[in-house]
Order: C-alpha cells, then structure tokens, then sequence
C-alpha cells in the first residue's frame, strides 16, 4: 500500500512540476513565429529543462503504477489526478477563475480517486 501511494504522490509532484514549468515557458515565450529561434529560447530556459526531466520520471512512475494496480485502476488514478491538478495550478498560479460547477467537479474527482484507490486495495487484499 504504502508503495502505491508513493509512487502516487511522487507521479503527482512531477506532473505538476512539469505542467507549471510548461506553461512558464509558453507564457514567457516571445512571440516569434516558430524557427529554429524557438529551440535557442527553450535550451535557455530552466522550464525546459523541469519538463524535460519530468515527463520522463512520470512515464516511469506510471509503468511501475501499473505493475501494482490493476489497469482499471492506475488509468484513472492518474487521468483524474492529473485534471484536479492543472485546475489548482491554473488558479493558484495563473489567476484562472473557479467557479462553482468547476469546485464541485474537483470534489467529486477527489472522492473518485480515494474510492479507486480503497477499492484496489480492498481487491488485492482479499485476493492474497
């Protein structure tokens, strides 16, 4: 158990980690139609540099989350995940509006993770 939420969390540090740093550059980006000027403004910026180290461990984190969940499970662990934290950093980080319908759907998104994630441990422990 204690192994599958690690791995969790770290996925979710990273997703975020890589998003923000994504949108940082892309915000921060000249606008310049896009030539070999994009690739000297991205090897300059330490953005960059988060994404790219990100993507990687999370892809990882998601192969390992799938040797100990079921399918059904780590998909939409990590999809929902992924939804509730791009809406947190859009309005911690960008200023983006939150209204109403938006919270509620971050609260039953967030009762739908801890359900999957009881149910899969739930499963594993009465199939051992």
């Amino acid at each position: 158990m204690s192994v599958r939420i690690f791995v969790i969390v770290f996925w979710s540090a990273c997703f975020a980690g890589s998003y923000y740093s994504l949108k940082q550059l892309m915000v921060n980006m000249p606008s310049f139609e896009p030539t070999l000027l994009w690739g000297s403004y991205f090897l300059r910026s330490v953005f960059f540099y988060v994404t790219v180290v990100c993507y990687p461990v999370m892809v990882l984190l998601s192969c390992i989350s799938l040797r100990l969940m079921p399918v059904s499970s780590a998909g939409p662990i990590f999809m929902i995940l992924g939804t509730i934290i791009s809406i947190i950093l859009g309005i911690f980080f960008f200023s983006e509006e939150i209204g109403t319908l938006k919270l509620a759907g971050i609260i039953f998104c967030g009762l739908g993770i801890i359900l999957l994630i009881a149910g899969t441990v739930q499963n594993s422990t009465s199939i051992s």
